[in-house]
C-alpha cells in the first residue's frame, strides 16, 4: 500500500427517507442494507492493516440510522471486549430519524453526531425534501431541538446552492442560536441527482461571495466572544498561513484511497466514498480478498498520482500551492476524468488575492492561528 488509510466511511444502506436534490449517491432510488457481518468484518480488517491502533469509522448512507441496529451491534460488540477506545466512531444523518433513546445511545459511545440541514427556513432548506416531496426543515428542528435536550455537541453540514448561498449569514445566526459552532458548507457535486439537478450548483463567483460572507460572520461572532469553526475555511486560512493542505479532500492528491476508502452495503470498496457509484473505480469486494491486497490496486496508484504537476491546466498556476481544490469527485463528475482543473478552481483565484489582504487587515487569520 502506498499509505495505510486510518478511515472507513460505511455506506450501511442506499436506502433513504429522503430524496435530497443534489444527492450524488441517489439514495432512496433503490435499498441494500448492510448486514452486521459485513460492517464487522470491514471494521476488522482496517483495524488489522493498522496494526490494531485508533481508526475511525463513519457510519453513512443512504441515511444510517436505518441500519442503526447494525450500528448498535457494531458499538456493542467492542464495548464487550473493552476496545472501544480504540475506535472514533461518527454518523452523518439527516436526523430525522433521531430519538431521545439513540440520541443517549450515542453520547453514552461518543458517537460524533453530524446533522445534514441547508437551512434555517423552507427557502434555504428546498433541496432536502422528503420522500413525498415536502421539505425536512420542520423535523430537522426538532431533531436539533431534542439534541440540544440533550447536551450533544451538534456538527451540521450543508450543501452551498442557488438556494441557500446568498443566505449562509442567517444560516449561521440560525446555528449560534442552537449551540451549533462546528459546521461546514460543502461545495455542490454533480453526481447522482446533482447531475440531473446541476442547475442549482454554484458559479465560483457565488461561492466566493458565501465564502466571504461566511469570514465576515467568524469575525463578527469573534468579536463577541463566540468561537466558531467551518471546516472549510479554516482549512484555506490553514494553506495561506503554512502553505501546507491539512484536510484530505483539499489536497494533491487528494486522500482518495490513501486516506480514506468508502464501502457499499454488499463489501464493494472505492478510493472515495463520492465515486462508490462509479463502476470503473471499483477496487474489489471485502469477502474476496484482503484490505491491504485489495488496497494495491493500480486504480488507488492512479489516484495517487492525480497531482497539480500531473494535471495540465495546473501545472503551471502560481497559486497551486494555496489552492485546495485537488477533489477528484468533483474533477470527475463535471469532466469525466480526475485529471483536470477543479470546477472550484476559479474560487481559489479569487479567494487567493481575498486572503492576502484579509492576513493583512482581518481577524481570521488570528482566529484560526
Amino acid at each position: 500500500m502506498l499509505r495505510v488509510p486510518k478511515l472507513v466511511v460505511l455506506n450501511l444502506t442506499t436506502d433513504c427517507n429522503m430524496r435530497c436534490k443534489y444527492c450524488y449517491a441517489s439514495a432512496g432510488d433503490y435499498q441494500s442494507y448492510m448486514s452486521y457481518e459485513t460492517a464487522l468484518k470491514i471494521i476488522e480488517e482496517l483495524r488489522r492493516i493498522n496494526d490494531y491502533k485508533r481508526v475511525k469509522v463513519l457510519f453513512h448512507g443512504g441515511e444510517p440510522l436505518l441500519c442503526y441496529n447494525v450500528i448498535k451491534r457494531i458499538i456493542e460488540h467492542y464495548k464487550e471486549l473493552n476496545l472501544q477506545s480504540s475506535l472514533d466512531y461518527y454518523i452523518q444523518t439527516n436526523c430525522i430519524l433521531l430519538t431521545d433513546d439513540k440520541i443517549k445511545f450515542f453520547k453514552e459511545n461518543d458517537v460524533k453526531i453530524s446533522i445534514s440541514i441547508d437551512g434555517n427556513t423552507i427557502a434555504s432548506n428546498k433541496c432536502r425534501v422528503l420522500e413525498n416531496g415536502k421539505n425536512s426543515i420542520t423535523y430537522i428542528k426538532k431533531a436539533i431541538k431534542l439534541l440540544n435536550e440533550n447536551n450533544v455537541q451538534i456538527n451540521a453540514l450543508a450543501v452551498l446552492n442557488k438556494y441557500n448561498y446568498d443566505k449562509v449569514d442567517k444560516i449561521i445566526d440560525f446555528y449560534v442560536k442552537n449551540n451549533i459552532y462546528d459546521f461546514s458548507f460543502n461545495y455542490f457535486i454533480k453526481g447522482g441527482r446533482g447531475n440531473k439537478n446541476s442547475y442549482l450548483s454554484l458559479s465560483n463567483e457565488e461561492v466566493f461571495e458565501a465564502t466571504k460572507m461566511i469570514i465576515d460572520k467568524i469575525e463578527e461572532y469573534y468579536k463577541k466572544g463566540i468561537m466558531l469553526n467551518e471546516k472549510n475555511v479554516y482549512y484555506i486560512v490553514k494553506m495561506f498561513k503554512t502553505h501546507k493542505k491539512q484536510y484530505m479532500c483539499a489536497n494533491s492528491p487528494c486522500g482518495a484511497g490513501l486516506n480514506i476508502f468508502g464501502v457499499t452495503p454488499f463489501g464493494d470498496i472505492f478510493p472515495c466514498d463520492d465515486l462508490s457509484s462509479v463502476s470503473k473505480f471499483l477496487l474489489g469486494n471485502i469477502n474476496d480478498k484482503p484490505l491491504d491486497q485489495i488496497l494495491e490496486s493500480d486504480i488507488v496508484k492512479y489516484f495517487a498520482s492525480c497531482n497539480y504537476n500531473n494535471i495540465k491546466e495546473c501545472r503551471e498556476c502560481e497559486i497551486k500551492d494555496y489552492c485546495g481544490a485537488g477533489c477528484c469527485s468533483r474533477k470527475y463528475y463535471d469532466t469525466d476524468s480526475i485529471y483536470s482543473k477543479d470546477p472550484i478552481c476559479g474560487f481559489y483565484k479569487l479567494i487567493y488575492p481575498y486572503m492576502k489582504d484579509k492576513e493583512k487587515n482581518g481577524l481570521i487569520g488570528k482566529i484560526y492561528e
